[in-house]
């Protein structure tokens, strides 16, 4: 914000700041825009210096390549060198802390940080890591069923120490920590952003109050062990038919993904990638991201005139056109882009409990290790994530490691949020009407107001995005424009 005191700095908002709330496509094109037409974010790996004449200097002194890929003689060999690395990052991140704290989720990616832990050893206790989690209040519990509540609860059943707070969250800790009062931190940002950060706020808030200092987060683990939903695709441009019908059965079965898709179906398509001329293949992508961006609907909250403003159409044209000539520079450049989003966000929140956070799946071994995993190694069987997960089968179970379902506890947080903070996020929007004109459409301002009077009202879990979305950017626009007008 200090950057907004120079004369020579425009208060004007870049409108591809904005719009980056509903449509992520729209970063890839240009990733140092910012929320400001005259403030650039100095991407990952890029260094910035002052030549003697004066003139900055912006130069990349380091990115994510492939380069060769990691070829070992069997499963076996990749377990071992996947336990050696991640194992490796996670002793790292906790330097013999003997007050660390796990953020533990329901998926493969933070449970495998206290699968390290445990030396990937079922029956070994890792005393020196409380794990503090999210369950679902009884009351919820048997309304629903999510594979996160129940793998939290099987993890938790053979560890000790551990604290768990229930969703909806009770007593105090909902009255403290809810979307007005993290106003002050989300809503400061260089960028408007939603209410994602309410679950690592009460865990570092927990965390803090029984003097833990240092807390561990796999968040990151999505992005580094991204793999291709085409990945049948590649397997036959290689030759290998029988493994890829293979995979397309399993895939079928058990693919967070793909479950669902007919066998045939992924397996034809695999089979037209390799027999099909490149040049046609080409055409064909070129005419579907025509007809994609031709049609594109524009978002029922955002406002056209943001998409106007933003050239929205072209530039999410640009950036589908940019992934498809070279999909795996992109995927790398995708990663380092949302590893560096996620690690600013844990900061944020981290220094106002006076906590540290540490992501190990951002260790640089661990992204290079990934980067140079062969892709038959990232999905297999159908798996996503297949080799991690069999890394860590035997210190966490089949039951954990083995399922595709990703129904978390994200929206009830997201509910209870809007409904404990109702009077406050109407008020917020009403007050905000002028300055949220042109970004999102009045109409859909005026109807959020009106159903925040009914608190006990529950909204399917895209409406309860869109209020926490625009309320972000309500407090957002606040803030700032006390800074052009005040500042």
């Amino acid at each position: 914000m200090s950057l907004l005191m120079l004369p020579s700095v425009r208060r004007e908002i870049d409108p591809v700041g904005i719009v980056t709330l509903w449509y992520d496509d729209a970063t890839y094109q240009c990733d140092s825009h910012t929320a400001f037409v005259d403030i650039k974010k100095l991407m990952p790996g890029h260094r910035l210096s002052l030549q003697k004449c004066g003139k900055p200097c912006i130069k990349r002194y380091w990115h994510l390549q492939r380069s060769t890929e990691l070829h070992l003689r069997n499963e076996v060999d990749y377990i071992e060198a996947f336990r050696d690395v991640f194992g490796g990052a996670v002793d790292r991140a906790a330097r013999g802390s003997v007050d660390t704290a796990l953020m533990l989720g329901g998926g493969i990616d933070s449970s495998a940080i206290l699968a390290a832990r445990k030396g990937f050893e079922r029956n070994r206790v890792a005393v020196d890591i409380t794990c503090i989690s999210a369950v679902l209040a009884p009351e919820v519990d048997d309304r629903v069923s999510l594979d996160e509540h129940r793998n939290i609860r099987e993890i938790l059943a053979n560890h000790s120490p551990n604290i768990v707070f229930q969703v909806p969250v009770p007593g105090d800790l909902a009255a403290k920590i809810n979307v007005a009062d993290l106003a002050e931190i989300a809503w400061s940002w260089i960028h408007p952003v939603d209410a994602s950060l309410l679950v690592p706020a009460i865990v570092c808030r927990l965390a803090s109050e029984r003097g833990i200092r240092l807390v561990l987060n796999g968040v990151d683990g999505d992005n580094v062990t991204s793999t291709s939903v085409f990945y049948i695709d590649e397997l036959v441009r290689k030759g290998r038919w029988h493994q890829a019908w293979r995979e397309s059965g399993m895939a079928s079965s058990v693919n967070t993904y793909l479950a669902g898709t007919p066998r045939w179906q992924l397996f034809f398509r695999a089979a037209l990638s390799r027999l099909e001329p490149s040049v046609l293949r080409r055409l064909r992508s070129w005419l579907h991201t025509s007809r994609t961006v031709r049609t594109l609907p524009i978002h029922e909250v955002m406002s056209p005139d943001l998409a106007t403003a933003s050239n929205l159409a072209n530039r999410l044209w640009a950036a589908r056109e940019k992934r498809n000539r070279a999909p795996e520079i992109h995927r790398l450049n995708n990663m380092a882009y949302w590893l560096s989003c996620s690690m600013e966000g844990s900061n944020q929140i981290a220094s106002r409990f006076g906590v540290e956070v540490r992501h190990p799946w951002c260790d640089r071994k661990v992204v290079d290790f990934f980067a140079r995993l062969p892709e038959e190694w990232r999905t297999k069987k159908g798996w996503t994530k297949y080799l991690v997960r069999k890394s860590c089968e035997s210190a966490l179970g089949s039951k954990v490691v083995w399922h595709s379902g990703k129904g978390h506890l994200g929206y009830w947080l997201n509910q209870q949020a809007v409904n404990d903070a109702a009077p406050y996020l109407s008020s917020l929007l009403l007050d905000q009407r002028s300055a949220l004109r042109g970004l999102v459409r009045e109409e859909s301002v005026l109807e959020m107001s009106r159903i925040l009077g009914d608190a006990s009202r529950t909204w399917p879990v895209n409406d309860v995005n869109d209020i926490l979305k625009v309320a972000a950017l309500a407090g957002w626009l606040r803030n700032i424009n006390a800074v052009f007008n005040h500042g």
